[in-house]
């Protein structure tokens, strides 16, 4: 088989990333060659290192590029072998262990042992098209960097913008302490990774999509569940309006769509049942306006 590669860390997939994919199903086609996604399984350190974390998994990335158009991907990981591969190596490897014909690659990206390899390397080793980053509505380059220090703060449409599509996460249901059931609001739960960026703690209108492709309507708590005791385990909690199916281990996709407000600590069940009546009401809201 003959792939044409798109190359990145594509953290979020975001629209700049967009560009890219749109780029190699572009030379695939021209090529006869089938178009993928050359990824890595970890972030270099100093993309995460004093960060808040991942945008998304790569189960969140697969989905995603198939959204965008690409269904066959390559997850590489960081051993030391392919770590050492000098420039040449690496491209020789995508060629004879990939079947690579072509790649596609932002104008900043590296590769190769001490990323001695650039965009440039590339060009004159394989046919390559460097794809130039994407520019907001002010002037700055779309980057996942931008994306982290909105959604650390909340800032979900903002952070839509630059995505190109809301803040998403896929995953299994796991099973929870079917606290919110006894309380009547039954939530249907994700798991969160430990390499995952963390939204601030809190209640976000948000829509959930189990595996019969239909896009519910709900409100999601993120964080640590003070009300129940000291928490420490971050979890994602979504009550699904007028939904009461048992879910677990279906894959889901949830879209965090806007912040309602910070997560609370209540002295009572009955606080909590009011806060979250009221919590219901105004993500119904925010959903419905950004229907209109």
């Amino acid at each position: 088989m003959k792939y044409v590669l798109a190359m990145g860390l594509f953290d979020g997939v975001h629209r700049g990333h967009q560009a890219i994919l749109a780029e190699t199903k572009s030379f695939a086609k021209e090529k006869g060659a089938v178009p993928a996604v050359l990824t890595f399984d970890t972030l270099p350190k100093a993309s995460i290192a004093a960060g808040p974390g991942r945008i998304t998994d790569f189960e969140t990335q697969k989905y995603l590029f198939t959204l965008y158009g690409i269904d066959s991907v390559f997850l590489l990981s960081f051993t030391d072998e392919i770590r050492n591969l000098t420039p040449e190596e690496f491209v020789s490897y995508l060629q004879n262990q990939l079947g690579a014909v072509g790649v596609v690659v932002g104008s900043d990206f590296r590769f190769g042992k001490n990323r001695a390899g650039d965009a440039c390397f590339l060009q004159s080793r394989i046919e390559s098209r460097i794809v130039a980053p994407v520019v907001s509505h002010d002037g700055a380059a779309v980057s996942s960097t931008a994306i982290r220090a909105l959604l650390s703060k909340g800032e979900m449409e903002a952070a839509e913008k630059l995505l190109g599509h809301s803040y998403v996460r896929v995953a299994k249901v796991q099973k929870g302490a079917a606290r919110g059931r006894g309380l009547g609001f039954a939530t249907v739960n994700l798991p969160h990774e430990d390499s995952l960026l963390k939204l601030p703690p809190g209640v976000y209108a948000a829509y959930l999509t189990l595996e019969d492709g239909v896009a519910r309507p709900g409100v999601t708590n993120f964080g640590y569940s003070p009300t129940f005791g000291n928490g420490t385990e971050y979890r994602s909690e979504t009550h699904v309006f007028d939904f009461s199916q048992e879910v677990y281990g279906q894959t889901a996709k949830l879209e965090v769509v806007s912040f309602l407000r910070p997560e609370l600590k209540f002295s009572a069940a009955e606080e909590l049942i009011a806060q979250m009546e009221i919590d219901a009401e105004r993500a119904r809201a925010r959903l419905a306006e950004r229907l209109r």
